[in-house]
C-alpha cells in the first residue's frame, strides 16, 4: 500500500474502510457515503457483499445513492433537516414523492427489475493486445529494481569525482594537505631526535649538555611546527566539512524532488527512509572528505618518510623489518576494510527495510491501535532485526580477526627489528644511533599503518555509494 496508503486510489481507500469497519463483527455498522468513490462495477460487488454482512445486525446508512438503500427495511428522506417521506423501497416508489423522484433522475427503474443495480445492455469488447501491455510487467520490475549510485565506481573514483566537484574548496585543500604533510613528517624527525637523546648519556657531561640544549631546541620547534599544522588542519576541515555539508544536503532534497513517482513506491525510498539518508548521508561524506580524508593523508605521509629514512639509515634492517612486517600488516587491514564495506552495504539495505516499517507503524498508529496490531508490528520488527543480526555475525567475527591482527602486527615487528638489528650492531655493522634511528622509524610507521587501518571505511562507503547523482 505504501506509507499513509499513498499508493492506492480513493475507491481502494474505501473498499479498505469497510473491510475494516466489518472486520471486527460490530453489532451496529453506520455507512456514510460508503460507496460514493467506486465505479459502479465496483460499486455493485461491494454492496452485495454489506447486504450480506447486514444480515442479523443493524445497519444505518446515509448515501445520496439510492442503489446502496434500495434493500433496506426502513428509507428516511430528509430534506431541509426534516423527514418527509419514510418507509422501504416499493412504499416510497408508490407515493411518487421526493424519492420517487430521486430514482428517476438516477435511472433506478430498469436497475430495480434486474437487481443488483446493475446497467442494462451488455457492450462488446474486443481485447486488443498492444506493445505496451506486453512490456509493461518487465518494465516495473526493472523500475523497481533498487539503482546503486556509484554506477560501479571504486570508492577512489568516488572521491576523485566529489574532489572534482569542489573546485571552490580547491584552496583549503592545498593548505590542509600542506599542513598534512607537515605533520606527518614530524614523525621521521621525532625517530632521528629519540636516537640521539638514547645516545647522549654516552657523551661526557660538557658535549652531553650541549646536546641536550639542542635537542630541546629541536623538540620545541617541532612542537610549535605541529601547532601550526594541525591548527590549520582543524579550520580547513571545519570549512571543507561546513560546504559539504550544504552542497550535498541540498543537492539530495533537490534530486529526490525530481524523482519519478514510482521511484517513491520502493520500500527502501519511504519518506523516513530518505530523511535519514539526507540527515545522515551528508554528515558522514564530510566525514570522509575532511577530517578521514586528512588525517589517512598525515598517516600515509608517516609510513611513506619513516621507511625511507630507515632504509637509508640502513638498508638491511630497514628492509627486514619492512618487508617481514608491512605485507601481513596491509593485507589485513585491506582484507578488514573490504569484508567491513561489504557487510555494512548490506546491513544499510535490511536496516532500511526495518526503518521503513517503524516509519509506517508511526505514520498510521491510530490504524494499529484501533485493529490492535501492536505485538504482531513489535514481532516482526524483533525478526528484521534478529534477521540483520545472525546474518552479520559471521562476518563480524571474521572482521574483528582481521583488525586485531592489524593492530598486533606493530608488536610482532618490534621483536624481529629488535632481534635482526642486535645482531648487526653486535658484528660492527651498525652503530647504536643507526639501530634506534631504523627501530624507532618503523615502529612509528608501523603504529601508523595501524591507526590507517583503525579508520571505520564502512561509513564513509556508504554514504558514497548510496549518493543521488
Amino acid at each position: 500500500m505504501g506509507e499513509g496508503a499513498g499508493t492506492l486510489s480513493g475507491g481502494q481507500r474505501q473498499r479498505i474502510a469497510i473491510a475494516r469497519s466489518i472486520i471486527s463483527n460490530p453489532k451496529i455498522l453506520l455507512l456514510d457515503e460508503a460507496t460514493s468513490a467506486l465505479e459502479p462495477e465496483s460499486e455493485s460487488v461491494v454492496q452485495e457483499a454489506l447486504n450480506k454482512i447486514s444480515v442479523g445486525r443493524t445497519t444505518l446508512v446515509i448515501a445520496h445513492k439510492l442503489s446502496t438503500v434500495r434493500n433496506a427495511d426502513n428509507i428516511a428522506v430528509i430534506s431541509d433537516g426534516v423527514v418527509t417521506e419514510q418507509g422501504n423501497h416499493g412504499t416510497l416508489l408508490n407515493l411518487k414523492g421526493h424519492y420517487a423522484t430521486l430514482v428517476a433522475a438516477q435511472d433506478l427503474g430498469a436497475a430495480d427489475t434486474i437487481g443488483g443495480g446493475q446497467q442494462h445492455g451488455t457492450l462488446a469488447i474486443t481485447p486488443h493486445q498492444t506493445f505496451a501491455e506486453e512490456s509493461d510487467g518487465a518494465t516495473a520490475e526493472e523500475g523497481m529494481q533498487p539503482q546503486h549510485g556509484t554506477m560501479g565506481y571504486s570508492l577512489v573514483r568516488c572521491v576523485g569525482i566529489m574532489l572534482f566537484e569542489q573546485r571552490s574548496l580547491y584552496l583549503c585543500f592545498f593548505f590542509a594537505f600542506a599542513a598534512c604533510i607537515t605533520a606527518g613528517a614530524t614523525f621521521p624527525g621525532q625517530a632521528i631526535l629519540y636516537s640521539r637523546v638514547l645516545t647522549v648519556f654516552t657523551l661526557p657531561p660538557d658535549e652531553g649538555q650541549r646536546r641536550v640544549n639542542y635537542d630541546s631546541l629541536i623538540f620545541f620547534v617541532i612542537a610549535l611546527g605541529n601547532l601550526i599544522a594541525y591548527g590549520t588542519i582543524g579550520i580547513t576541515c571545519n570549512i571543507i566539512g561546513q560546504q559539504l555539508t550544504h552542497c550535498y544536503r541540498s543537492e539530495m532534497l533537490a534530486n529526490i524532488l525530481k524523482q519519478d513517482i514510482e521511484f517513491f513506491d520502493r520500500p527502501e525510498n519511504a519518506p523516513g527512509a530518505l530523511t535519514a539518508k539526507i540527515t545522515s548521508l551528508p554528515s558522514s561524506l564530510q566525514d570522509l572528505l575532511s577530517v578521514d580524508l586528512l588525517a589517512m593523508s598525515i598517516v600515509v605521509v608517516n609510513v611513506v618518510s619513516s621507511s625511507v629514512v630507515a632504509l637509508v639509515y640502513g638498508w638491511k634492517l630497514g628492509l627486514v623489518m619492512v618487508l617481514g612486517g608491512f605485507p601481513i600488516l596491509l593485507a589485513a587491514g585491506y582484507t578488514r576494510i573490504r569484508v567491513e564495506m561489504s557487510l555494512d552495504s548490506r546491513n544499510s539495505e535490511r536496516f532500511a527495510e526495518s526503518a521503513s516499517l517503524a516509519s509506517e507503524c508511526v505514520l498510521a498508529i491510530k490504524t494499529v491501535s484501533s485493529l490492535t496490531l501492536e505485538s504482531l508490528i513489535l514481532e516482526r520488527y524483533s525478526d528484521l532485526l534478529g534477521g540483520i543480526v545472525k546474518r552479520s555475525i559471521r562476518s563480524l567475527l571474521w572482521n574483528l580477526w582481521l583488525y586485531a591482527l592489524s593492530q598486533s602486527m606493530e608488536f610482532l615487528i618490534m621483536p624481529l627489528g629488535f632481534w635482526y638489528g642486535s645482531r648487526l650492531v653486535s658484528r660492527g655493522e651498525y652503530t647504536i644511533t643507526q639501530f634506534y634511528v631504523i627501530f624507532v622509524g618503523i615502529l612509528f610507521a608501523a603504529q601508523a599503518a595501524a591507526h590507517f587501518f583503525s579508520f571505520t571505511a564502512s561509513k564513509s562507503f556508504t554514504c558514497v555509494t548510496e549518493k543521488l547523482y
